[in-house]
């Protein structure tokens, strides 16, 4: 992709670090990928969760990366999305 200008500037990536947000995640990722300024890829981080979170985010286009560390430190999360998402 040959990206120059303005398009360069209207680029953006949307990283969410979740932990069983299966009530919220969503109605949360359809307002993200709603936009009028869509974002260039949405990655969800899925920290051990419990309940449907990953489930209701397979049937959506993002990328899911799934976390097994026990310790919840956000940060990594947050970092982990961006590294591995890009």
């Amino acid at each position: 992709m040959d990206l120059t200008g303005t398009q360069l500037e209207k680029m953006y990536m949307v990283v969410m670090a979740v932990h069983s947000e299966g009530r919220y995640i969503g109605c949360a990722l359809r307002s993200v990928l709603g936009q009028t300024l869509k974002p260039h890829k949405v990655v969800v981080v899925l920290d051990r969760c419990t309940d449907r979170t990953g489930e209701i985010t397979e049937g959506l286009p993002v990328k899911i990366i799934k976390k097994r560390e026990k310790k919840w430190i956000f940060s990594y999360a947050e970092n982990l999305g961006l590294t591995e998402g890009w």
